[in-house]
C-alpha cells in the first residue's frame, strides 16, 4: 500500500502543530504585513496571506492576542497560492498559504507563547 505525500511530509516533522482555533490571535510582518495564522509548532508557522511571500526571505513575525505577545524572526520555506477572496469592492484577490521555518534559538519563547495563548 502506498502512503501518500501528505501522510509522509507529517511523519517529518519534528514538533507537534497547534491548530489557531480563535480569532484572536494576529500575525504582522515587519513589513507591517497582516496575516492568518493557520497553525504553530516551536519550529514553524503555516499562515494564509493576501499576497505570495517571498521564498528564502527572513521576516520577523509579531503574533499576539490580547495578553500575550510574542516577536520571532523565521525563513519562509515556501509560499503558494490556496484560493481566491472576494474583497470589499467585490474584485477577486488571491489568497497565498506560506510557512515559515523559525530561528533556532527562540524554542522556550514558542513554547511559552502557545502555553500561553493556545493552550487555555
Amino acid at each position: 500500500m502506498k502512503r501518500s505525500e501528505a501522510a509522509m511530509a507529517r511523519d517529518k516533522r519534528q514538533h507537534k502543530r497547534f491548530k489557531v482555533r480563535h480569532e484572536g490571535l494576529v500575525g504582522r510582518l515587519d513589513d507591517g504585513h497582516l496575516v492568518d495564522i493557520i497553525d504553530l509548532s516551536v519550529g514553524g508557522i503555516a499562515m494564509k496571506a493576501g499576497r505570495r511571500l517571498v521564498v528564502g526571505r527572513e521576516y520577523l513575525m509579531r503574533l499576539h492576542d490580547r495578553r500575550n505577545r510574542l516577536d520571532v524572526r523565521g525563513t519562509i520555506v515556501w509560499s503558494r497560492n490556496v484560493e481566491r477572496r472576494r474583497d470589499m469592492s467585490g474584485q477577486w484577490s488571491p489568497v497565498y498559504a506560506s510557512a515559515m521555518q523559525l530561528q533556532e534559538g527562540s524554542e522556550d519563547q514558542v513554547v511559552d507563547f502557545i502555553c500561553d495563548a493556545l493552550l487555555v
